[in-house]
């Protein structure tokens, strides 16, 4: 009978090891499923904007959009293209030619709010100053973005320099 405790109280301790160890490694997974999950995270959070954007974070972001997207001299990077609303060309070649060094790369002002919503207007001046509407008012492009930095694009329309609420 004493036999018989003692093969059973081992049987036991081996039972209540194995479980500890086992949880012990669900634990050790779960930290490591939790770091991994922190690192997308951070990695997601580094990708996208979650705080709403400075006045110089927003200026930042279009000069860096304008460049990317080949309106300046610097070279633009195909694999961010951001097409406009109406884009005289389909074919991107023939599009990035259009646009080339059509925009200064520095903003020329800022407009506290983005069209139809809140957010940023970041305006800039065509390089070429022939670039006027029919009335001989100055105009520029613009970049509209949310209050985050999203839905970052384009305006289709010609934006009167003088309409914006701060010369840069």
């Amino acid at each position: 009978m004493n036999n018989y405790k003692s093969h059973t109280f081992f049987i036991l301790a081996s039972i209540i090891y194995l479980f500890l160890w086992q949880i012990n490694e669900i634990s050790a997974q779960t930290k490591n499923s939790d770091i991994k999950m922190t690192d997308k995270i951070t990695k997601k959070l580094a990708d996208k904007t979650t705080h709403k954007l400075t006045e110089n974070e927003a200026i930042t972001l279009a000069e860096q959009f304008v460049a990317q997207n080949g309106y300046t001299d610097a070279p633009a990077n195909k694999s961010k293209i951001a097409y406009e609303s109406l884009e005289r060309y389909t074919d991107i070649d023939k599009m990035l030619d259009f646009r080339k060094n059509t925009l200064k790369r520095k903003a020329y002002g800022i407009c506290h709010k983005a069209k139809r919503q809140r957010g940023w207007t970041i305006v800039f001046e065509f390089k070429n100053p022939n670039s006027q509407t029919s009335d001989e008012k100055p105009v520029g492009r613009a970049i509209t973005m949310d209050e985050f930095g999203d839905k970052i694009k384009m305006e289709h329309c010609d934006f009167f320099l003088s309409a914006v609420d701060k010369r840069l």
